[in-house]
């Protein structure tokens, strides 16, 4: 039970400094089935991002990091970071490794395709008015698929069909989560939400894994997390929604978290950094929801994530 809350914990501390505000729901197919997007405009504006600028100085990292963005720069003709405003994957299954990504940013089409063109193992595919590209990828050692749609937005995905399925859905000839679908709710976040993912069928994707047990209860889950409160007094907010299929089973699956939780309390005098964070998450139910918050001070969640980055490193 313990590496289960460990593992809950880093997931969720993890989340809430990479994947805004409302999903873009015109840019996702009304059949997909997980979604995940991080405004990286966001991001960079965060207190969250200033210590981990500060924390690269620091250990005299940022000179080595500058000098890769800038090879990438020369390489791509875009900054990987910089000029990057948003990215958002999904996929209309849970294959594992499949599914599309949406890069919303300012790209450089002609350094782009001159890289493509340089790769012997180019292919272009027409697809209505748009040109679908294949290029062998050395480090997953397997085709990757694209296209380039604008200047603005770039398309990748892990097959040919999942980039045709973000085409259709970008020109208008498929539907999007605007229209529905189900996710649902999935676009709904609160003011400073940076990071935002839903999931449905979590429990036919836990399958019979023995140290799933509770997700197996659980129908989908949709994580929203962000900064909020004033520049002097910044908070990281985690915020979860576990749907099930029955009141008693929330009830249930609450039930298993707050044992957790408690799991995590006693151990106060060995641990008290986890005991700490268990006190700031609440955990309450309503109807067939489960409803998980967590607030915690940046700098300090920063601290917290810093130290244990440190001890798996020991």
């Amino acid at each position: 039970m313990k590496k289960s809350l460990v593992a809950l914990l880093v997931l969720v501390l993890l989340s809430g400094f990479v994947t805004a505000g409302e999903m873009d729901k015109g840019q996702v197919a009304s059949s997909a089935k997980w979604v995940a997007q991080f405004d990286n405009e966001l991001w960079r504006s965060s207190v969250g991002y200033s210590l981990l600028g500060e924390m690269m100085e620091n250990k005299g990292l940022t000179e080595k990091f500058e000098g890769h963005m800038a090879k990438a720069v020369e390489m791509l003709g875009f900054h990987p970071i910089n000029d990057i405003k948003d990215v958002t994957l999904y996929n209309d299954s849970c294959a594992k490794g499949e599914g599309v990504m949406l890069l919303d940013g300012k790209f450089n089409q002609g350094k782009l395709l001159a890289l493509l063109d340089n790769d012997p193992a180019h292919q272009e595919h027409k697809y209505g008015d748009a040109i679908i590209h294949q290029w062998y990828d050395n480090h997953k050692g397997k085709d990757s698929f694209g296209s380039i749609v604008s200047e603005e937005m770039v398309v990748i995905g892990s097959g040919i069909g999942q980039v045709q399925m973000a085409l259709d859905v970008l020109g208008g000839q498929s539907a999007s989560l605007a229209a529905g679908g189900l996710l649902g709710d999935a676009a709904i976040a609160p003011a400073g939400t940076i990071s935002s993912a839903a999931i449905t069928g979590v429990g036919t994707i836990a399958g019979d894994h023995p140290k799933a047990a509770m997700l197996k209860l659980v129908d989908s889950i949709h994580l929203t997390i962000g900064e909020k409160g004033s520049l002097t007094d910044k908070k990281t907010f985690v915020n979860a929604t576990l749907t099930v299929n029955s009141a008693q089973t929330a009830r249930q699956v609450r039930d298993i978290i707050n044992g957790m939780l408690a799991f995590a309390r006693l151990s106060e005098q060995k641990r008290p950094v986890m005991a700490d964070l268990a006190e700031a998450v609440i955990v309450v139910v309503d109807d067939n929801r489960v409803f998980i918050s967590f607030e915690y001070p940046v700098e300090d969640l920063f601290a917290v994530m810093k130290y244990m980055h440190e001890m798996r490193h020991q």
